[in-house]
Formats: structure tokens, sequence, C-alpha cells
């Protein structure tokens, strides 16, 4: 018996002619490691004793079915990833900043919706990045410490004080009053919860 495995089924059924031997095509399955009409199993087994004109029955590969796109337009990136994952998709984000559009939502996909896919292919999905908008320090010269503080922590930022000289003592009771600060009243910044803020003042 001639050894079959591996091979394409059009070499197969001609090296069975040359041995006198009947191909049947008894079965297809899904294997996307060869190409579509590989033979992947015989019977009888390579090597063994075998009749003229006997059939060999023969199992050839197929590739797995296409995988139908959903249309993803609109869903929420948190819902659209786990779903093609457990399709057996991949997956890969790209952000897009937008005034318009809602945060985490897909603005466009790759394929299209309703459109096939090779198994373990990749959906690109477009969505809608975070848009970070600035904020501008206040004047905070001539208000408390304490107070100032209380509020820059809820902001996550930090406060470095830094105490001028006191040269009477009227300056002295004063010190909880900001004579300046650093950024400068009037300065735009981008709050980033990944980066620590830190503020001077001179009090």
């Amino acid at each position: 018996m001639p050894v079959l495995l591996g091979k394409p089924l059009n070499q197969a059924v001609c090296l069975l002619s040359e041995h006198m031997l009947a191909p049947r095509i008894v079965a297809e399955k899904e294997d996307s490691r060869v190409p579509a009409g590989t033979v992947i199993q015989q019977k009888p087994e390579p090597h063994t004793s075998i009749r003229w004109h006997q059939t060999v029955m023969l199992t050839v590969s197929k590739l797995p079915d296409p995988i139908l796109v959903p249309f993803f337009i609109g869903n929420k990136i948190a819902d659209i990833v786990p779903q093609l994952t457990k399709m057996g998709l991949q997956s890969q984000v790209y952000e897009l900043p937008s005034a318009h559009a809602v945060q985490g939502v897909c603005l466009a996909q790759w394929p299209s919706g309703n459109q096939e896919i090779k198994p373990d292919g990749k959906v690109i999905l477009y969505a809608v990045a975070k848009i970070q908008k600035p904020y501008i320090v206040p004047d905070f010269r001539g208000k408390n410490f304490e107070e100032v503080k209380h509020v820059c922590e809820q902001y996550g930022i930090s406060c470095q004080v830094v105490h001028a000289g006191f040269r009477t003592i009227e300056q002295m009771y004063d010190a909880s009053i900001i004579k300046d600060q650093r950024p400068l009243p009037g300065t735009l910044l981008m709050l980033d919860v990944t980066k620590k803020l830190l503020f001077q003042f001179q009090v």
C-alpha cells in the first residue's frame, strides 16, 4: 500500500491508479494546517498488503468555513472585542479623535458588516478616542494655603510650600497666605491620571 498522507488528492489518485487500486473519498475534514484537498487519512494504512483493484478509503482536508463578520458600528469597543475573541477572530483597535461622537464607540470597521473572513482572521476597529481638554491654572495668590491645598488634592495635585523669610511679626502671622505660585496663573495644563502634578506655593 503506497503512502498517500500529505499528498494532494490528484497525486494520490494517480498513484493509486499506477498500483491498480480504486480511490474512494469517504470524508472531508476541516484542517487549516494543510492546503485544501490534501489526503490526511487513508485506509488501509501505508505499507500494508493489499489486493489489486481493492478500494482505498481517503479522507481529504478542507478549509474551515468562513465567518460572517457582524455589523459593529455604533457599538461599544468593550463589548465588541470579547465577542470577536469568542468567535475565534482577532481584533485591532485604532483610536481617532472626534468631538461629535461618544468615547469608546466603534466608528468604522474592516471587513465591513456581513462580509466573510477566514477563521483566526483580524477585524480592524476604529473607535472614538478620549479628548483631553486643557485646564487653566487659577490665580491662587492671596488665598489661604490650606484651602488651596484641599482643592488641589481633589484633582490629584501635590502641593509644595516654600516659606519666605519673616522679617516682622505681621509677616509671621500672614504665613498661610499664598504670595506666589508655580505654575503661574493662566498656564494651560493637560490633566493626566498617569502623571503626578506638583504645584509650588510661596507663603
